[in-house]
């Protein structure tokens, strides 16, 4: 029985269209590193997101990634655009455009973030607090006090959700790390933060976090194009979604020369540093790559507990599909609900407590 002609044609044509989405689909990122603030005081810079960048842009080529499709913004890295709050947003409206359903996107941010009162969020945490991931170019806050206001210079976390929702709205996987104090949400205290950097010069630990009080208003910015926005998207569900932060709301996190049993270590962002290492195991899952990452926290936190007995130490959390394969965008449906392995004996049904909520 031959097949007709017409039919023939019609299963080329999905064919090749299938053919044609699966090679389309790329694997994409934007790496900012803010380690310089020229309208700030120079104790409140930091030494490691420059080499934050180039550890993450190195590891991600070892990945797979092509070096054409990781976009650097950060100061002191040759050939890399500074990471201004306008070029910032810019990047995030081109990555954007280039981005089709299938691919996969990193978003990832080290340097310093601050949480101040934003009145115009439409939407506050529970204590009215907003975060602020610190461009180059921040100016201070409108109000003196820094109670309220809104940073000039600054990449609110209201416009960075906007995006990752633009791009989950294309069917684009997006994993953001923010290796950055106050990373995860805000809803505890403005308790003042300890010191920028503590320790000796030959091994000292610096802490990303500010008040927004700390921050001077500067000199008015040159007037520029108008910075770009986050087009409006349906909500999406983020079953396409993964995301690792450095601290907890309320915590700063540190940068220190790593690996710490080598003498060629440099200052690194401890989340960034960790990550790094964990992707040279070949985790095969998110869950996998955080609980690596969560191993070599733990001698590092020990030791700063012994050299810092007086400072909260960072926990890093994660949140979204944990589960779902490193680097990639399956093609079939993925779901938010949690997968929980469970053991049944007799009557009673039992599952590991850490799974419940889809966290360790």
């Amino acid at each position: 029985m031959r097949t007709p002609p017409a039919a023939l044609r019609l299963l080329l044509a999905l064919w090749l269209l299938a053919a044609a989405g699966t090679a389309a689909a790329v694997q994409r990122a934007l790496l900012v590193g803010v380690s310089e603030l020229p309208y700030q005081s120079a104790a409140l810079w930091l030494q490691a997101p420059r080499n934050d960048v180039l550890l993450m842009r190195d590891t991600l080529q070892r990945q797979g990634f092509a070096p054409a499709d990781i976009t650097v913004l950060a100061d002191g890295v040759a050939g890399a655009a500074l990471p201004e709050s306008q070029a910032i947003q810019q990047a995030l409206q081109r990555l954007l455009a280039q981005s089709a359903g299938g691919d996969f996107v990193l978003l990832y941010f080290s340097g310093h973030g601050t949480r101040l009162r934003d009145p115009a969020k439409r939407y506050l945490e529970p204590d009215g607090l907003a975060e602020n991931f610190l461009a180059r170019d921040v100016r201070g806050v409108v109000n003196a006090a820094g109670a309220s206001g809104q940073l000039a210079g600054s990449v609110r976390d209201v416009d960075v959700d906007a995006w990752v929702q633009a791009f989950l709205a294309r069917n684009v996987f997006v994993w953001a790390v923010f290796d950055t104090c106050s990373a995860a949400s805000m809803t505890r205290s403005l308790r003042a933060p300890p010191p920028v950097a503590e320790g000796g010069a030959d091994d000292e630990v610096r802490w990303r976090g500010v008040r927004a009080d700390q921050l001077a208003a500067g000199a008015a910015p040159a007037e520029a194009a108008p910075a770009a926005v986050p087009p409006p998207s349906p909500a999406t569900p983020r079953a396409r979604y993964v995301a690792f932060f450095a601290s907890e709301s309320h915590q700063v996190t540190p940068e220190l020369r790593l690996p710490r049993d080598s003498r060629g270590g440099r200052p690194q962002g401890l989340l960034t540093w960790a990550v790094a290492e964990t992707l040279q195991r070949r985790p095969a899952s998110w869950r996998q790559l955080y609980n690596g990452v969560l191993s070599l926290y733990a001698p590092v936190i020990a030791e700063l507990e012994g050299r810092f007995p007086e400072r909260e130490l960072p926990s890093p959390v994660a949140e979204g599909n944990l589960d779902a394969p490193l680097f990639a965008n399956p093609a079939g449906p993925l779901s938010t609900q949690p997968a929980w392995p469970a053991q049944r004996a007799g009557e009673r049904l039992s599952a590991d407590a850490g799974a419940l909520d889809g966290l360790e």
